[in-house]
């Protein structure tokens, strides 16, 4: 991470450019997602400009088990084939009636991975499940290799967690639904109070 957010010290005759533009997602997904990300101060501070403009609210924070009645809105509501990905922080978060979803749901293209499976992967829809206090960030400390091989002097608190919530949230291309079960995470109570969120408990 150093390497990234050092680089011009490190490097004094460099130049930096930087992919400050998504085709992916839109304008009310990368403002929040960008001011999500860029609270830690270590954060790389860059402005995402979006080539989709949306009315709608983009980032969706749903409370109790919603996932199967999202799932059925979704697809009662395609005129198309859709792609739907069900993201957890481990593998433990797969919802037990997955496969029996996957054979319902006929217009949607289900999957379910973890977040860290998920960079560099797109879908119409994204669902994160199990944004709990204690789930999301971890409150165990669980170390990838991609963050063991990158990890670098950042002391902001869940820095390496918040890039990774970061991370599954714009995997969407239309919409983002955040799930919790019972109490919610810091990460989902500090999107609560975003004005591009939309709340529903």
């Amino acid at each position: 991470m150093d390497l990234t957010t050092e680089f011009s010290d490190r490097f004094p005759h460099s130049s930096v450019h930087l992919l400050d533009t998504t085709y992916r997602f839109s304008d009310k997904l990368s403002e929040v997602a960008s001011d999500f990300i860029q609270a830690n101060p270590a954060q790389i501070s860059k402005e995402i400009k979006s080539h989709k403009a949306v009315k709608q609210k983009a980032v969706v924070i749903e409370h109790g088990n919603r996932v199967e009645k999202l799932l059925d809105d979704i697809n009662s509501k395609a005129k198309s084939a859709k792609s739907v990905l069900l993201l957890g922080r481990n593998h433990y978060h797969k919802p037990e009636l997955f496969s029996d979803w996957q054979k319902r749901f006929t217009n949607l293209s289900l999957e379910f991975m973890t977040c860290h499976s998920s960079k560099g992967k797109e879908a119409d829809f994204v669902i994160i499940v199990n944004a709990d206090e204690g789930q999301f960030p971890a409150k165990r400390k669980f170390i990838h290799l991609s963050d063991a091989l990158t990890k670098g002097s950042d002391d902001y608190p869940h820095a390496e967690e918040r890039r990774l919530f970061y991370v599954a949230m714009t995997r969407a291309k239309s919409r983002v639904w955040i799930t919790y079960q019972s109490s919610p995470s810091p990460f989902v109570k500090e999107l609560m109070d975003h004005d591009l969120v939309m709340v529903k408990k």
